[in-house]
């Protein structure tokens, strides 16, 4: 039952289950409210009865009194229904009858077995006498087979016996009444619950969303707006506590950040040099008295500390990029020509892999035109780390397709490899450091770096960066730069 419950409740929202809530609470109420109404409306209605038909009885009564024994069939039953009228009786049975069970009336419609059985039951007490007969009794025939309620009102004493006005008459007007009053409780349930249903949605609503509007705030703590207060509009003190105790969590975690970077910059700065001293002397040692152990050695060192040395200038170059909040030294520079220098650069690499890089400058007039103001080695950074990136990914002989434009303000590059694409585990989070796919992990190939840097540097540039899985192949990296604005 437990697991039962852990599932319906991963399965179900939150607002669901509160709404599921709030219409079994209201139909718990209904239940017990409707009972209770039901059992009152079914003694007021046979207390109704019973008042009703003593009293139509004793009217019957004293409309025939002292008119005994010369009472006749068809005159006792139009007195009676005359007066039995008041509670809708549609059948009923009134004679007049003495302690033998005879009838005193002519052509009475009780039969002397039917009398009897009545009579014997009250056990010649001289009080009216009240009496529920079963459906399947003798009087019940001249009822169609319904319930009776039999009153045996006494008349006095005629001749050597005591006469009984009797009249029984069928249930039928309570069981119509309740009737009606179970069905208007019927359909007001079914009204109630669907009410219920509007309203408890309504009111999960009002529980639900302070979630939302924490979730809202919760996706405003990440890594690109870690230097940004959280902001969020509710007037909830409920929210407005968590919502502190989020920002005093950004603010630790940014504490956090800077002492990693300085730490970083540090660490990077003091083996900085150690290791070009290294790769110097690595490169200007003698190799003529070596043996092929020793400059298969070599070999591996330098590769080695230029890897190392890679790593230590990439550390810098983020440590850079993320602790500025505006470029340094910025000017303005060619957008087409940054494109260029960024091919020039790669080609060397290109060649290496057997890659053909294909450079599409943007050529119509506002490409032409298009000037960046920023960092141009940053720039550059950017652009050669995504080309890079889509030569290392290419198969052999195919051609990474590198295409500017401008329009509406910014100035576009789309850097497309013809390789397999990025994974979708690896996707959502590929510009996160250190983020790589797990072939890539156990190939060895870079650190995971190059494009938190590129992406870091867009948005010093105030622009962005994004990619996606091209429909016909490989991954199509998005570097978007805002164009340099004449002055006015």
């Amino acid at each position: 039952m437990a697991d039962l419950k852990g599932v319906v409740s991963r399965k179900l929202s939150l607002r669901i289950r509160l709404t599921i809530w709030v219409v079994a609470i209201f139909a718990l109420i209904q239940v017990i409210t409707g009972l209770g109404y039901f059992s009152y409306q079914y003694r007021v209605a046979w207390s109704g009865f019973d008042s009703q038909l003593s009293a139509s009885a004793q009217a019957v009564a004293d409309a025939i009194d002292g008119r005994l024994p010369s009472v006749a069939a068809v005159e006792l039953e139009r007195i009676a229904r005359s007066e039995l009228g008041e509670i809708q009786a549609d059948r009923f049975v009134v004679d007049i009858v003495g302690q033998d069970g005879r009838s005193l009336v002519a052509d009475g419609p009780l039969s002397v077995e039917a009398a009897r059985s009545i009579l014997n039951q009250f056990q010649g007490s001289g009080k009216p006498q009240r009496l529920r007969l079963s459906s399947d009794a003798a009087l019940t025939e001249e009822l169609g087979h319904r319930r009776a309620e039999v009153l045996a009102l006494p008349l006095g004493v005629a001749p050597g016996q005591r006469t009984w006005l009797v009249i029984a008459t069928s249930d039928t007007s309570v069981r119509r009444e309740m009737a009606v009053v179970a069905r208007v409780l019927v359909v007001g349930g079914v009204f109630g619950l669907l009410a219920s249903g509007v309203s408890g949605w309504l009111i999960s609503r009002v529980a639900v969303d302070p979630f939302q509007t924490l979730s809202q705030a919760a996706d405003q703590l990440n890594p690109a707006s870690i230097e940004r207060e959280i902001m969020v509009d509710s007037q909830s003190p409920e929210v407005a506590k968590v919502v502190a105790e989020l920002e005093a969590a950004r603010k630790r975690i940014r504490s956090a950040f800077e002492s990693q970077e300085r730490f970083l910059s540090n660490i990077s700065h003091e083996i900085k040099t150690p290791i070009a001293t290294l790769l110097l002397e690595v490169q200007t040692t003698s190799r003529d008295q070596m043996t092929e152990q020793g400059l298969e050695f070599m070999d591996t060192v330098e590769e080695e500390m230029r890897k190392l040395g890679s790593l230590v200038e990439s550390f810098l170059t983020l440590t850079r990029v993320r602790n500025q909040n505006t470029v340094e030294h910025a000017k303005r520079y060619a957008a087409n020509e940054i494109v260029m220098d960024s091919v020039a650069d790669c080609s060397i690499m290109a060649e290496q892999y057997s890659v053909k890089v294909a450079p599409e400058l943007a050529s119509d007039e506002a490409g032409l035109d298009a000037e960046l103001f920023g960092d141009p080695d940053l720039l550059r950074t950017l652009l050669n780390n995504l080309i890079r990136n889509a030569i290392r990914f290419s198969p052999r002989n195919e051609t990474v397709s590198v295409t500017a434009s401008a329009g509406s303000g910014w100035f576009t590059v789309k850097v497309r490899d013809r390789g397999v694409g990025l994974p979708e585990e690896v996707i959502d989070r590929v510009f996160d450091r250190f983020a790589q796919a797990p072939d890539e992990t156990l190939r060895k190939r870079g650190h995971g770096l190059g494009l938190a840097i590129a992406k870091g540097i867009a948005e010093l540039h105030l622009g962005d960066l994004t990619v996606r899985n091209h429909p016909e192949g490989g991954a199509e990296f998005t570097a978007e730069l805002p164009i340099a604005r004449l002055p006015s």
